[in-house]
């Protein structure tokens, strides 16, 4: 059977009627007016549900969407109930499954995160308005988006990307009630304004990087430069030690002929030269010695001769030797001794060092 449930006052008014689902599907009457067909018992096989339908007072329906009741209501509820039943809805009733509905709604969802927009952080506190319930109060999931940095209670910098989420209702400005999400990198990506191809023209510049071809030139700029200036140590480090024997145009006779009081550093005889120096230089054979000692035991005897091989001249008029590394110290006494000589008149003898100290 079908029933009416409600009815317009006014003539060409709206009629509903609450119809069997065998109803629903047979049903070919004619209404004079527009009327509202809703099915009172299940449809459409095992899905309980309800259907509507309209009549435009010429046969002509109009199915509108089902409402699904399954695992919300079963046959107990007071809807499914009423249809049963063929009783009329009520005001009350209808709230109340209203009511009921939305709070299983709000259930289904409570927790979900709900994205309310991006949010300026240069204020320098959280969100306290736009939120997703009342009045846009703010509620536990809602989460913001920052669009411009700053600084959220109890020092928390934020920057452009970042996320701010509401771990409760109503969370104030309140640090503990917030979580922030650090998506930022922050890095400046590599550009035509940013990229330095001269790290020594940008060294002010602590927003450009250089590219791998500018470090290495730099790098290697900088080795030459510690290379250029070790070897110019090295070259501050050295020395020499020099002796003259000279006898007034005759040849030089054997025996101790020249010495240095002291030298001021310590380091190693690294090699040396024998010149005959007259005027004319003179080809001769000739074998030098050197002795050292300390400043306390001056002046250097025979027994404190360098142990290496002695400067010598066969029928020249110069030599030299390198390589030698013979120590001696600060304050260390030299002699030169001739041990032989056949007609050199004159002689140079120079000693290479390398300060150690």
């Amino acid at each position: 059977m079908s029933r009416i449930v409600r009815a317009s006052t006014g003539g060409g008014g709206t009629t509903v009627i609450i119809q069997t689902a065998a109803q629903w599907a047979l049903d070919i009457v004619v209404y004079p007016a527009t009327n509202l067909l809703v099915t009172s018992d299940s449809y459409f096989g095992a899905t309980d549900q309800r259907k509507f339908k309209i009549a435009d007072g010429v046969q002509t329906w109009t199915q509108l969407n089902y409402i699904p009741i399954s695992g919300y209501d079963d046959a107990t509820s007071s809807i499914q109930t009423q249809l049963n039943a063929g009783v009329a809805y009520t005001d009350s009733s209808i709230a109340t499954e209203v009511t009921n509905r939305n709070n299983a709604i709000a259930s289904a969802v409570a927790g979900l995160m709900d994205y309310r927009g991006v949010y300026d952080a240069s204020v320098n506190a959280y969100p306290s308005s736009g939120g997703s319930g009342v009045a846009g109060a703010i509620m536990a999931a809602d989460f913001w988006i920052i669009s411009v940095s700053g600084t959220l209670p109890t020092g928390v910098v934020v920057e452009a990307g970042d996320l701010v989420i509401a771990k409760i209702d109503t969370p104030g400005n309140t640090q503990a009630n917030w979580s922030v999400v650090q998506y930022n990198i922050g890095y400046t990506p590599e550009n035509a304004t940013n990229k330095s191809t001269d790290v020594n023209a940008d060294q002010a510049s602590n927003v450009k990087y250089p590219t791998v071809k500018a470090v290495y030139d730099w790098a290697t700029g900088l080795f030459a430069t510690i290379s250029s200036v070790a070897a110019n140590l090295a070259k501050v480090d050295k020395g020499s030690i020099v002796f003259l024997i000279d006898n007034n145009g005759a040849a030089v006779v054997t025996g101790t002929k020249a010495d240095t009081a002291v030298v001021s550093y310590g380091g190693i005889i690294t090699g040396w030269q024998l010149f005959e120096t007259s005027a004319t230089p003179v080809s001769c054979t000739a074998t030098l010695d050197v002795y050292r000692d300390s400043y306390t035991n001056y002046p250097p005897v025979v027994g404190d001769a360098l142990t290496w091989t002695k400067p010598s001249l066969t029928a020249a008029t110069k030599n030299s030797a390198s390589g030698l590394s013979i120590a001696f110290t600060a304050q260390d006494g030299f002699r030169v001794n001739v041990d032989s000589n056949n007609s050199g008149v004159a002689f140079k003898l120079v000693l290479f060092t390398q300060k150690t100290s």
